[in-house]
């Protein structure tokens, strides 16, 4: 007699947080969260939210046009409003940390998707 196959295991944190957690993505020249990107945003703070252990980084990015300095602020704004929404949706400030590489780390070279601009959550 054979035995029944082992059950599969649980997906980790990790797995979970990968196939849950969406990038947000932004029009050009704005911090404003798309509308379209709405759902998205809720859904990573409530998966965030029912996973309080998980530590993030919102990494704001931008495309390559305009000058380093104003990618930087541009993309810090972007890390922050998507932090912000997070955080007033119910997850823990003190879980998300924020950074932007302006366009020194262009949403280009990181996910070849031209055009694209993003708040990457990690």
């Amino acid at each position: 007699m054979t035995e029944p196959p082992a059950a599969p295991a649980d997906p980790s944190e990790d797995e979970l947080f990968v196939s849950n957690v969406k990038d947000i993505y932004f029009e050009f020249d704005t911090w404003a969260v798309r509308s379209d990107q709405q759902n998205s945003m809720r859904h990573d703070a409530a998966f965030l939210t029912q996973h309080p252990d998980i530590n993030i980084t919102v990494e704001g990015n931008c495309d390559e046009r305009g000058s380093t300095e104003y990618n930087l602020a541009l993309g810090d704004k972007r890390a922050s409003t998507v932090k912000e929404l997070l955080v007033a949706d119910g997850v823990s400030s003190t879980n998300v940390r924020t950074m932007t590489y302006g366009k020194n780390r262009s949403v280009q070279s990181m996910m070849k998707i031209a055009g694209s601009r993003t708040a990457t959550i990690i």
